[in-house]
């Protein structure tokens, strides 16, 4: 952690960034380091989805807007409604196939608190808000003359599975067969989380 620290400070010092840059990368590295480490422990006292939401959904797509745009004015706006509830899903569709083991492990996640049939529910809401940020992001035009209503258009294949697993849940079982993880959409999750961020540091930094 001390050397990815450094090296920020050395990134920011030789290239003349903003230090707020600095700071997103000192950020980043305490949650991270803190999510299981003790004595903090954030994953063991029920912060472990909100700490994974921050790092994830707001510093690293948040650090890719800075890059581009040199300033943190608009940054909440901007990445915070389409890449928090991205994030969520991902860490929901995660926990869900690892509860018996966080229990055994005596990791508070919010699978473990609430049940997986709550997880798949939270999937479905956190998707269908995802696809109508990113709605909101296209016509708005926020990353003009980045065309954002592709990665609205892809975004319906991952908000349909989810709600296609939300509207069962009242068939499913807390403790599914093994063998048969529900891990749901994962792949397709992060991959639509990645080409948010991605197309978000897309352009050079402004002179």
């Amino acid at each position: 952690m001390a050397v990815s620290i450094l090296i920020g400070y050395l990134f920011v010092t030789v290239y003349d960034y903003p230090v707020v840059f600095l700071v997103f990368g000192v950020a980043g590295n305490l949650l991270g380091w803190f999510y299981t480490a003790p004595p903090i422990a954030l994953a063991y006292r029920n912060l472990g989805e909100v700490t994974n939401m921050i790092t994830f959904g707001l510093l690293m797509p948040g650090g890719g807007l800075l890059r581009r745009d040199g300033n943190a004015g608009c940054l909440l706006l901007r990445v915070r409604r389409p890449a928090l509830p991205l994030r969520l899903i991902f860490i929901t569709s995660v926990e869900i196939p690892d509860r018996e083991g966080d229990i055994a492990g005596g990791k508070r996640t919010l699978i473990v608190r609430r049940g997986r049939i709550f997880g798949f529910s939270l999937i479905a809401l956190a998707a269908s808000l995802a696809t109508a940020a990113l709605t909101f992001l296209a016509l708005a035009g926020f990353f003009a003359p980045v065309d954002f209503r592709p990665v609205v258009f892809f975004s319906l294949i991952p908000l349909g599975i989810a709600l296609w697993g939300g509207s069962r849940t009242g068939a499913r079982n807390e403790h599914p067969p093994s063998g048969m993880p529900p891990r749901i959409s994962w792949a397709t999750f992060s991959s639509r989380g990645g080409l948010l961020s991605s197309t978000s540091s897309s352009r050079p930094p402004r002179a």
